[in-house]
């Protein structure tokens, strides 16, 4: 399939890294960025230098903010109104194009839902001359019963997932097949990886109990038990040389290498493992062929145990005392803790003991028990399900005792704290071996000899999975809404109570689905269950002392491995085959955006007659601003910048731990991030939060992220807008930055509910693969977004809506040192929380150092939609102070905002309310309707219009604000409307003193 048309191209044309250059910095992309708009030279510029260089351009910027096609039918209005201010005396639009508010803008900035208006306005200009976009989007120069086919088109579309309306259209049921198409296609890649685990481990659990009953004079016991001894000496050998108190002496630095969470996992835990189960399997033969152990007194074989346990860890400090010796890593030798070592090894010892004469106790109940119970103690994997836990328990425990033996010693708190992390892990371990190898083998429940266990297993046999299936479908979808999104302050005890069942919920789905495939590979391998009666034949047959029989034991572990043979080989081929990101709901999402956005404005479109659509519609990102374009007033484009989230779920930069998630962005020169895995800045951003706001943006100003030519990322001729502008608007996906959810991460990718894309990793990870449209392999970047596993330290990243890190746009304008910039939010927000703007203005303070301010922010709130509430002057808007200052010092001017947002006061025109007072939700529906009619999408439209229209009617015929009536510009009305905001801070001027700090950057948060 596609991946293999990849795979070769990559070969034929000689993709190595090597032969790539570097990635670009930050500071390298803004110089070029700087050059291609502003022309201007800053290659001397570095660092705090390069940020005031970008200052003094006076940079300014439009931002749309995410919320799906509410968002772009508001900004739709809101352009319209900019390119046609500022008006005549007669109220007529400007007269020159380039004299309109909306050509003053350097740069665009989308997120999500704004993306589409956004990439509408850039595909539109790239194709037409200005004059032509200018003059359509002001007037109707073809006549008043014309409008302009661009916008018309959008009108066709506004429901542009399925243009056909009703349940039996052609449109409705090609989404439903598409869907349907594309989650089997996944599930080609998902269920036999989960196929090929569940068999494995089903053919060693058959062999292990297949060699504790065979009846032979030369049984392995000794060796079996040998080398479980081996493996928890490894175990115990690596645990007692890592301890901080081993490695570290006073005034030197402790061994990292030997010390690290991965070595421990490595040199310790998985020994430990092995070893439970060697001792497991050794337990299991001695209770199925008897031995003289059972004959002797339980106090005795215990003490027996104890000391032996006693012996190991002696053996397990002394190896790593000597294996330390060798490596040039000498230790101290310390009598006192390898004799307090090797006592918490007594317990371990009597643990086992006990433990093991409790199994011969409890293994043999009374026979055909029908009881649950029963059922548990009489079936042949019941050892494994829980001795091996058990001996992982005792190795707890005996840390246990030794952290209580040695609490007297001067290093105690380093070494608590390292055991108490290695216990979590042996805990973690214990638990999800006993759960995991209960849900894989849990069918012999239905083995039970009673009448109703009979039929409620029969029942659950036949429609587990169905139930299953729409339960797990029910949870992903409503995962992807604002109910998993917890915050009990604002949120109630209801969405706490609705979050933890989907907490809940998400894993008995897991154990439901490996208990189902579980059976239904048994019956379709083997005719049967793996433990219905024919196994206890079996090995009774295995036991024969005269003559055991292998037949049956060799039938069941052929037809497993045949399976096992069959799961891997299709695993592998459609891994390597299947490209994940064609097969996600990001084609599907993406083609009829672009069908809808991008399409609107191509005249000579000649779409496939059958499915309506034209690859042609979707230019490619560089062709947005062609080489050396330069911008002028009467010949405007926008530079385009398409924000996105890089999902960094496993993060581990603790300060991280709530975003998940870093900025990336697109725009037609670059595609990258600010943030690469090979600098210090995310490292030391807890540190400069702590400090003054200088120093965090002195951190900022660090060298640091990783860019790629946009002609050249993506794909063989560089991404295109239609893609970049379906990622930004990626809300339902596995990974969600700061709002991804643990439990549901994994429905939403079992059910392909996955807009996110997968691209090559920008940095130097990425060297040989930011060329490639995705990943080569599908089951390795599928179980790192299943498990919330992505990052950005290797070859591919993944990345999804931009409103996952930050949802207006804002944060990279500030970046570029933007002097004046108009926030467009139609972002749902029926209670004025101001959750996307509070999260914008804390990063940017947190991660740039640059504090804003905003006035008069509480003005903006709720109100009655009959007009009670409306007050002279009741504005959508507020303006707000940027102060560069307090980041790169006294020699810049300090910025504004002016923050446009969408609200209903009553007193909107007829058109509006008329929507508004049939629509209670007006204008903050949900952005999970993505399907809107024509006066849908026409009030939201007008609305945007008429705010902005307002808004600059007034700043141009009001007699107190004179300066922008006299000389109307972009930054005059920005700097006219902070004067005339009532009650705005006069101790606060833009360009001069800095005011003093504001502990709240946020005045109405």
């Amino acid at each position: 399939m596609a991946s293999l048309s990849n795979l070769s191209n990559r070969l034929a044309k000689g993709w190595h890294a090597s032969q790539e250059p570097p990635p670009l910095t930050t500071e390298q992309m803004l110089r070029e960025e700087a050059r291609a708009i502003h022309q201007a030279d800053l290659s001397n510029k570095s660092g705090v230098e390069l940020y005031r260089a970008l200052n003094w351009l006076n940079s300014t910027a439009l931002c749309l903010s995410g919320g799906g096609i509410r968002s772009g039918a508001f900004a739709l209005g809101v352009i319209q109104a900019l390119a046609a201010h500022p008006r005549t005396a007669n109220d007529d639009p400007v007269a020159d194009r380039g004299d309109s508010l909306l050509a003053k803008f350097h740069y665009l900035s989308t997120v999500s839902g704004g993306g589409y208006i956004g990439a509408w306005l850039s595909a539109w200009r790239s194709r037409a001359d200005f004059e032509e976009v200018w003059n359509y989007l002001v007037r109707r120069p073809e006549g008043p019963d014309h409008e302009s086919d661009a916008i018309a088109w959008l009108r066709s579309y506004s429901n542009y997932l399925t243009p056909q309306l009703g349940f039996m259209s052609a449109d409705s049921w090609a989404l439903a097949a598409v869907y349907a198409r594309n989650l089997i296609i996944n599930w080609l890649v998902i269920l036999p990886a989960v196929c090929a685990a569940i068999l494995a481990l089903k053919i060693v659990v058959v062999w292990l109990i297949g060699m504790s009953h065979i009846n032979h004079a030369t049984h392995p016991r000794i060796v079996i038990v040998g080398f479980g001894i081996l493996f928890l000496l490894i175990a115990l050998s690596y645990a007692s040389g890592s301890r901080p108190s081993r490695l570290k002496r006073p005034g030197q630095d402790c061994d990292q290498r030997r010390g690290s969470e991965t070595g421990f996992l490595k040199g310790s835990l998985v020994w430990s493992l092995l070893s439970a189960i060697a001792l497991t399997q050794y337990l299991g033969i001695v209770v199925a062929r008897g031995s003289d152990i059972l004959t002797y007194p339980r106090p005795v074989s215990v003490a027996v145990a104890a000391l032996g346990g006693l012996a190991i860890y002696a053996v397990g400090w002394l190896a790593g005392y000597l294996f330390c010796r060798l490596r040039g890593r000498p230790l101290r030798w310390d009598v006192a803790d390898l004799l307090l070592f090797s006592a918490s090894g007594l317990f371990y010892g009597a643990l086992v003991g006990v433990g093991f004469f409790f199994f011969l106790r409890e293994a043999n109940p009374e026979q055909n028990d029908p009881t649950v119970l029963g059922a548990v103690a009489e079936s042949p994997v019941v050892y494994l399900i829980f001795a091996v836990p058990w001996i992982l328990l005792a190795q707890w425990v005996a840390d246990l005792v030794f952290v209580g033996l040695t609490s007297y010693r001067r290093q105690f708190n380093a070494d608590q704290e390292w055991l108490g992390r290695s216990g979590a892990w042996l805990l973690v371990t214990a638990v999800a071996w006993s759960l995991g190898m209960f849900v894989t083998f849990a069918g012999f429940l239905t083995g039970i000899d009673s009448a109703p266990a009979t039929e409620f297993f029969k029942f659950m046999r036949q429609w587990l999975v169905p139930i299953v299936v729409l339960v797990g479908l029910l949870i992903a979808l409503i995962g992807t809404s604002n109910l998993s999104r917890f915050n009990f302050g604002t949120r109630g005890i209801a969405l706490f109570i609705t979050d933890l069942a989907i907490a809940v919920a998400g894993p008995l789905f897991v154990g439901a689905l490996i208990f189902s495939v579980s059976i239904w590979l048994d019956y379709i391998l083997l005719g049967r269950h793996l433990f219905a009666p024919e196994f206890q034949t079996m090995l009774d047959e295995l036991s024969d002392g005269a003559s055991p029989k292998f037949e049956s034991w060799l039938f069941t572990l052929k037809w497993l491995s045949l399976g096992l043979v069959v799961s891997v080989l299709l695993a592998i081929a459609a891994s390597k085959c299947i490209n994940i990101n064609r097969f996600s709901l990001h084609a599907l999402y993406r083609n009829r955006l672009v069908r809808a956005f991008l399409g609107a404005s191509r005249e000579t479109r000649r779409p496939d007659p059958f499915t309506g659509f034209d690859d042609s519609d979707d230019p490619h990102m560089h062709s947005l601003w062609p080489r050396d374009y330069v911008a002028t007033p009467s010949d405007w484009r926008p530079f385009h910048i398409i924000n996105m989230t890089l999902n960094i779920v496993s993060s581990k930069r603790l300060a991280w731990q709530e975003r998940k998630a870093a900025p990336f962005t697109v725009s037609p020169l670059h595609c990258g991030t600010s943030i690469s895995s090979d600098t210090a800045i995310a490292g030391s951003a807890s540190d400069a939060i702590k400090e003054s706001g200088k120093a965090a943006s002195q951190a900022a100003h660090q060298p640091g992220g990783a860019y790629r030519p946009s002609e050249q990322y993506g794909d063989r001729h560089g991404i295109t807008l239609g893609t970049a502008m379906a990622i930004s608007g990626a809300a339902a996906n596995p990974n969600m930055g700061y709002h991804t959810s643990p439990s549901v991460t994994f429905l939403m990718t079992i059910f392909n509910v996955r807009l996110g894309w997968w691209l090559g990793n920008p940095g130097p990870e990425g060297a040989a693969t930011f060329r490639h449209e995705g990943p080569a392999t599908a089951i390795v970047p599928l179980v790192h977004e299943t498990f919330g596993l992505t990052t950005d330290t290797r070859s591919y990243i993944h990345v999804s809506d931009g409103g996952h890190f930050e949802n207006l746009g804002l944060y990279e304008m500030v970046r570029r040192r933007c002097r004046f910039i108009v926030i467009c939010d139609a972002g749902r927000d029926p209670d004025y929380a101001f959750e996307d703007l509070g999260n914008a203005v804390r990063k940017i303070s947190i991660d740039l150092g640059v504090p804003i301010r905003f006035h008069k922010l509480e003005a903006l709130k709720r109100r009655p939609q009959d007009g009670s509430d409306i007050v002279e002057h009741c504005d959508y808007h507020a303006v707000a102070d940027i102060d560069y200052q307090e980041a790169d010092g006294n020699g810049v001017e300090n910025g504004l905002i002016l923050y446009v947002k969408a609200g209903y006061h009553g007193t909107e025109s007829a058109g509006v309310r008329s929507y508004a007072m049939a629509n209670r939700d007006f204008p903050h529906q949900s952005t999970a309707n993505q399907w809107f009619s024509e006066s849908q999408f026409e009030s939201y439209r007008s609305l945007g219009f008429e705010i902005m229209e307002d808004l600059l009617y007034r700043a141009s015929r009001d007699p107190e604000i004179r300066d922008y009536a006299e000389a109307p510009s972009l930054a005059t009305l920005l700097a006219t409307l902070r004067t005339a905001t009532k009650d705005a801070a006069a101790s606060a001027p833009t360009t001069s003193a800095k005011p003093a700090p504001d502990p709240e950057c946020l005045a109405a948060e």
